[in-house]
């Protein structure tokens, strides 16, 4: 039985690890199209509003995922078709956040615009990438629901699915119509995969959990600060990876977005690989911390760092030698002597790979305030360097130094952080 447990844990492991990082290699792919079709000064536009869309769909993201991952068990604990009835609810909710943000970051890229902050052609290109971020914010709900009933597999190849598909379709709009269609039929894209994947999770849940039943009585005690903190806490970490683009394009314009959307590429394939360890953990880290069982999760955590450190290790070393080669290969000669860069912001990925699960304890202990606090100022760190630099290598040994504080704090920390749960 241990033996088929442990193959059933490894089969969902992986097939998530490669959803996501088909994912993240599809995304890459496209942007590769982009540079090599329109060059660096037009991708980098692209990739400049796209960052500026990120951030504005996380500042209206209420992270509704991160509630019911929590809060749907329990409600559903209490009576047949109570956490149904708390994901339509949270569903709902999502929806109406989604429209109103598309609305006003429709109404602030007008008046940026008018403003004169902007060039015609540059708010356009923030208009229909905010319309494809934030398109996309409901599945991640839906997603939950789907994890929540132990159907990781096939949450993975409907992922898998409309990321091929958003990937056919926008590159084949970005060749036949340029950068802006290229950023419809993103938006499009998102818009059918999105509704697909609700629909099934909402069949699924029902019929696992019952059709809803609304529960009678207030809410948990700490659900609304709990939520409240852990979608700041998903704002920040998230953030920063988008707000680096952002600042970018703004210190330094089109051209330095681009190389560090390119230097941050395979760092961000290497946490992908990485990140499906976090959510899978997140059920025996919960299962631990109610049985009181610290030393168990204390010694499962340690093994998993000890795995992605070596794992990154390895990343490392075969990626020094060839990075140059691959980089003119795929992107083209000029783009060779990103090498140096690349490598140090591969380096800084590995290091922040070692605690992965750092994402999900913190909420297993219900402490999301420590991961606001912790993400926070990894954010605020790397938005400085990269001020303070105004380069894209001061701000890639920059990124190292943090990701190693970063994971030396947490890995000293684990110890008491388990002792006073």
């Amino acid at each position: 039985m241990p033996e088929l447990l442990l193959r059933r844990e490894l089969g969902v492991f992986a097939s998530m690890a490669f959803t996501t990082q088909a994912e993240a290699v599809l995304s890459v792919a496209g942007a590769v199209v982009l540079v090599r079709c329109a060059g660096a000064e037009e991708a980098g536009r692209v990739f400049f509003a796209q960052a500026v869309a990120g951030v504005w769909a996380l500042l209206c993201d209420p992270r509704t995922d991160d509630i019911a991952l929590r809060y749907v068990p329990v409600y559903q604990s209490e009576g047949r078709g109570y956490g149904t009835a708390l994901l339509d609810r949270l569903l709902r909710l999502d929806l109406a956040v989604t429209a109103a943000g598309l609305l006003t970051g429709a109404v602030l890229a007008l008046l940026a615009r008018a403003a004169g902050w902007t060039d015609p052609h540059q708010a356009v290109l923030i208009l229909l990438a905010i319309l494809a971020a934030v398109v996309r914010s409901p599945a991640g709900l839906a997603g939950v629901g789907l994890s929540l009933l132990g159907e990781l597999p096939r949450l993975a190849r409907l992922r898998l699915a409309a990321a091929g598909g958003t990937a056919l379709v926008s590159v084949a709009a970005l060749l036949l119509a340029g950068p802006a269609a290229y950023l419809v039929a993103t938006a499009a894209a998102a818009a059918l995969s999105g509704c697909v994947l609700l629909f099934v999770t909402r069949r699924r849940l029902a019929a696992a959990f019952g059709p809803p039943v609304p529960r009678p009585g207030p809410a948990p005690t700490g659900m609304v600060r709990f939520a409240v903190q852990s979608s700041a806490a998903a704002t920040a970490a998230t953030g920063a990876d988008q707000g680096v683009l952002a600042l970018a394009g703004v210190l330094g314009g089109p051209v330095l977005v681009t190389t560090l959307k390119i230097g941050l590429a395979p760092g961000r394939l290497l946490l992908n690989v990485a990140g499906p360890i976090g959510p899978q953990l997140y059920s025996r880290m919960a299962a631990a911390v109610m049985a009181r069982e610290f030393g168990e999760l204390r010694r499962d955590l340690w093994r998993a760092s000890a795995f992605l450190a070596a794992g990154g290790a390895v990343v490392v070393a075969v990626a020094v030698p060839c990075t140059g080669t691959v980089l003119g290969w795929v992107y083209g000669s000029s783009f060779a002597n990103l090498a140096p860069l690349v490598l140090v912001l591969l380096a800084a990925a590995a290091v922040r790979a070692v605690v992965v699960w750092s994402k999900a304890l913190p909420l297993v202990l219900g402490r999301p305030a420590l991961r606001l606090a912790a993400v926070t100022a990894d954010g605020v760190l790397l938005l400085g360097a990269l001020y303070a630099t105004g380069t894209a290598a001061g701000f890639a040994w920059a990124a190292l130094a943090v990701a190693a504080l970063g994971t030396t704090l947490w890995l000293t920390a684990l110890p008491h952080l388990l002792e006073t749960a």
